[in-house]
Order: C-alpha cells, then structure tokens, then sequence
C-alpha cells in the first residue's frame, strides 16, 4: 500500500475501510460456507449432494445467461449512473427490472419445455420447482446490487448482507437436518430462497437510501450508446466463461459420468473459494471500485494499482499451472485425486482470469477481453472430440491447461497498456 503514493486521500480512505469490510465479509462467508460444504458431503447421501450442486449450478448458469453483462459493466459506467437520478433509472434500476422480466420468461418457457419431453431435469416436486425459480429471480437483483454497492463503497452494506446470507442458510439447512435427522434436495435449496430474500432486501434499502441523494437533473444521453456497447462485449465474455464454470461443467460431469463424480466437483468448488477470496472478494472489488472513481486521474495512479495486483496473481497462476501439468502423471485415483487436482487447477485459474478481466474491464477494454475470451473457446471447441472420449480428470485438466493461456494473454495485454495507455472515457 505504501507504493500507493499517486492515489488522493479522499479515495485512499474508503479503499482501506472497503479492504476491511470485504476481509471481514469474505473470511466469515467463506469459512462458514466450505465448513458446511465439508460437512453435508459426509453427512448427506452422495447422490443428494450431488443433485443440490447441479441444481445450483443450473441457478447461477441461468443468472449469468440473464444478468452478466449488465453487472461486469457497473464499474465501466458507474460515473455516469451517480451522475443523476435519471442516469441512476436509465442505466441501473431499469436494466435490472428488465433482467426480472426475462428470467421470469425464461423460467416459464423453459418449465413447459422440460414438462414436454419429460426432461429428468424436472424429476423434483412443485415447490422445490417453484424455489428454484424464486432464487433466480432474487439473486439476479442481489448480483447487480452488490455490485453496484460495492463501487460505491458501501461495504458495510454488503458485507451484512453476505454474512446474512450464509448465516441464514446454514442455519435453516441444519436447523431442518437436526429437526429431521435427514438431508434432502429441499431441504438444500429452499434455506437459499429464504437467505437470498433477506440479503437482497438489506441491498434494496441501501440502494434506495443512495437513490435519494443523487441529483435530480437532466443530462445528457451521449454516453449511452458506449455503455450498451461495452455491456454487449461483457455478455458474451461472460457466457464463454460459463464453459469453464462449474455452472456448466457439473451438470455436464453429472449427465455422463453421474451424481457422485458431480458431487466432488461441487465440493472442490466450494473449497476453492477459500483460495480464491483474496483476489475476487477482498482486493477484486476494492480495486474496481478504485479505479471506478479515478477515471480521470492520470495514468501513473492507475499503473501503481494495476501493477500492485499483476504481482499478487503472479504465485496464485504458477499454482495452478503446476497442478494441471502434475495431473496427467498421476497414476493413482485415491478418493478421486485425479479429479480433484483438475478441477482445483480449473477454478483457480477461472477465478484468477476473472480478476483481471475486472480491472481491465473497468478502464473500457471490454472489446478486447472479448477477444481473448473468443480464443479461449475456439481452442476448447478444438479439443472438445478429446473430451467425449477421455477420462473426466483428463478433459478438464485440458480445459484448465487453456484457461492458463487465457490468463497469461490477459497479463501479457494488461502489462502492455498500462506501461503506455490510459484508460478509455465516457460522457
């Protein structure tokens, strides 16, 4: 932090309080939720464990189909959403309504679909159906208000909200467990409709409390169009990223492998996030914020910041380049280690992409992350005969080798234009 020499005092405070916040909110978070993950995958039957993380992972893969361009490109037009309470409708509160509307159509033509060709899919009672659709709905808008509460250092608020979430969630998930002696689908995803309401409704009502105290003025919409655009190139990063995401991939081990190999991809994602706090909950979105608010100072601040961050992914990458290269020597599948390795190697390195992509994202290169995205699934679909035929640790320990050449473009081009650019402008 000392190197921080160029960034102005005003902006310096509330980046050491949102470190705090996000340190507090994530080590409680992350150590309450892999807790509870280490302990349903003993105590749960494993197929169970392993219908809830497909089923979650459908969740989040239909969120981000819905809302994930629109929440990457928060911190690219955040100066021009605060600028107004028009800007504030326009750009934020309509989108996401807009988002609400699609999901809910989605849901219902996707469950009519399903009910026709009698998917398993669809294999559960009503109610869990009906809460399924209820999480999608409240975490769509619990996303993008973070997010947005976030840029505006309000980390306060977000970390009660977290830490409400998984307080409340695990608490009716064992509560129920202990009531019943028994685990079940349920019993798994209803506690989360119940959570995420809560966390949403603590979003809602700072969100509304900042809302007030924005101007209430008439600008000008020549910022619109670059916004649009920039989310455009955000969606479609974000959809390839989803091929790499256990949002995909446990469905996919799940349909041709079973529940069971899903079921250990579902428990090393959730210990992954322990690994991953540092650099997607704790600096991640401090940085953004960061660099949100000084669009407009010079290009040296920016280059300190960025240049702090390029050096702390630095050891995290070898990590998980070392591990893709170790998996394809192993030879022995103890508790599927195989597996295990892959996948850690897999998430680590999605979630070290998505790190930079973030702090690239922010300064309006959302076109050329794009690029890089584009080549990363070119060369999946390349490999995709490999994959049908190969054991499931060899075929995703070949997605993760390519997600480690997407993370070196990333560094190699951040490095590049921070050594000699400065960050694009709107409005």
């Amino acid at each position: 932090m000392a190197n921080i020499v160029h960034v102005k005092k005003t902006t310096f405070s509330p980046f050491s309080a949102s470190i705090l916040w996000n340190s507090i909110e994530s080590l409680l978070y992350h150590v309450i939720y892999a807790a509870h993950h280490c302990y349903a995958y003993m105590i749960a039957d494993k197929v169970i464990y392993g219908q809830a993380g497909t089923y979650f992972s459908l969740i989040y893969f239909a969120i981000s189909l819905v809302s994930s361009g629109f929440e990457e490109s928060l911190s690219f037009s955040y100066a021009v959403i605060k600028s107004s309470k028009e800007k504030f409708k326009s750009l934020l509160f309509f989108p996401i309504l807009t988002q609400l509307w699609t999901a809910l159509g989605i849901l219902i033509i996707s469950i009519i679909g399903l009910k026709w060709f009698n998917s398993p899919l669809l294999s559960i009672n009503n109610i869990t159906a009906v809460c399924i659709g209820g999480i999608i709905l409240s975490e769509i808008m619990r996303k993008s208000l973070r997010r947005f509460l976030h840029l505006s250092f309000c980390n306060r608020t977000t970390a009660a909200s977290e830490i409400s979430l998984i307080c409340v969630y695990v608490s009716l998930v064992w509560g129920m467990f202990y009531a019943t002696t028994s685990l079940s689908l349920f019993k798994l995803i209803f506690p989360m409709l119940i959570a995420s309401c809560v966390a949403t409704g603590i979003l809602i009502g700072k969100t509304i409390r900042l809302y007030r105290r924005l101007p209430d003025i008439l600008s000008d919409a020549q910022s619109t169009p670059l916004v649009r655009s920039h989310r455009i190139y955000n969606y479609l990063s974000q959809f390839i990223h989803q091929i790499f995401s256990g949002n995909m991939l446990i469905p996919l081990v799940a349909s041709y492998y079973g529940f069971n190999k899903a079921a250990v991809m579902e428990l090393v994602r959730n210990i992954i996030y322990l690994v991953s706090i540092i650099l997607n909950k704790i600096v991640g979105p401090t940085g953004e914020a960061m660099l949100a608010h000084m669009r407009k100072e010079n290009n040296k601040s920016i280059r300190t910041i960025y240049n702090a961050a390029h050096k702390m992914g630095a050891a995290i990458i070898w990590i998980g380049i070392v591990l893709c290269v170790a998996i394809f020597y192993h030879k022995n599948d103890f508790l599927n280690l195989e597996l295990s390795l892959a996948v850690f190697a897999l998430y680590l390195l999605e979630h070290v992409s998505i790190f930079y992509e973030r702090l690239l994202r922010v300064q309006g290169h959302a076109q050329r992350i794009f690029t890089f995205n584009a080549i990363t699934l070119l060369a999946a679909l390349l490999i995709s005969p490999f994959a049908y035929t190969a054991e499931p640790y060899r075929a995703i320990g070949a997605l993760a080798a390519i997600k480690a050449l997407h993370v070196l473009l990333l560094r190699r081009y951040g490095y590049r234009i921070h050594s000699r650019t400065a960050p694009l402008e709107i409005g």
